[in-house]
């Protein structure tokens, strides 16, 4: 059992979770997903593990809430638990050094792109990213990463050639 620490809602449709889940935030890298079931009699659903912690011993997970799963995950509260989650899943995302990187996402898949932006910024890389149509601004993760100044900095490389997100006119 897996206790949900912290829930909120990032837009009608989307939630966010904290759960309690050392051995996981431990182990987890860029680039894996979890298979979780909610309960005994549930269905098991892959979901993009969005961020860990490995020193508070949590991972974060979104999902936006379009199934009979994933409206019973909507429904969980702060303190419930998640039956199973099988983790970690899935090849990670190789990061090397690649010098300048440049990320591109929209709608809930920018949630994918988050700790991909942390692990190639963890190795010095330069990050832009520049987010499609989505307003759950960058899944609201400007915790620890400020994406203003990669913004500021997209926008300085432009000189005055580019519209107001940085990307060439």
């Amino acid at each position: 059992m897996f206790k949900i620490l912290h829930k909120q809602s990032l837009s009608p449709q989307v939630d966010e979770m904290i759960v309690n889940a050392p051995y996981i935030a431990r182990h987890t890298k860029a680039g894996n997903f979890a298979v979780l079931r909610v309960h005994e009699k549930g269905e098991r659903i892959p979901l993009t593990i969005a961020d860990s912690d490995a020193e508070k011993g949590t991972i974060t997970l979104l999902f936006q809430k379009i199934g009979k799963i994933t409206e019973e995950m909507g429904t969980l509260k702060p303190g419930e638990n998640i039956k199973d989650i099988a983790v970690p899943l899935g090849h990670p995302t190789p990061i090397k050094k690649y010098g300048h990187c440049v990320l591109v996402g929209g709608g809930i898949g920018t949630a994918t792109l988050y700790p991909i932006l942390k692990a190639l910024k963890a190795n010095a890389h330069e990050v832009d990213f520049q987010e499609l149509a989505s307003r759950l601004n960058f899944y609201k993760q400007e915790k620890e990463i400020s994406l203003k100044q990669f913004r500021r900095k997209s926008r300085k490389k432009c000189r005055g050639k580019c519209n107001k997100s940085g990307s060439k006119r």
